[in-house]
């Protein structure tokens, strides 16, 4: 997986969706759901987060101040 990060804010964050790309505290991240529970996927680490029942209990678990949705890409190759 490969992440350009050609990002530009598209607007203010106010809850989470399902395929959101949000910038924050330095890092890209993407909501993701499995099951009917979500989670929040950092990117660079690979790291995924405790699973939740809803969007809105990620969103507040989660949500920071500097929260940016921005447009993203996600690449995937199989070798």
């Amino acid at each position: 997986m490969k992440i350009i990060d050609k990002s530009e804010p598209v607007g203010n964050l106010h809850e989470y969706a399902v395929g959101d790309f949000i910038k924050s505290a330095g890092g890209i991240y993407l909501v993701v759901e499995n099951d009917g529970e979500y989670a929040i996927v950092d990117l660079e680490s690979d790291n995924v987060s405790r699973t939740f029942d809803s969007l809105e209990e990620l969103y507040d678990e989660f949500h920071d101040a500097d929260d940016q949705l921005v447009h993203g890409e996600l690449t995937v190759t199989r070798v």
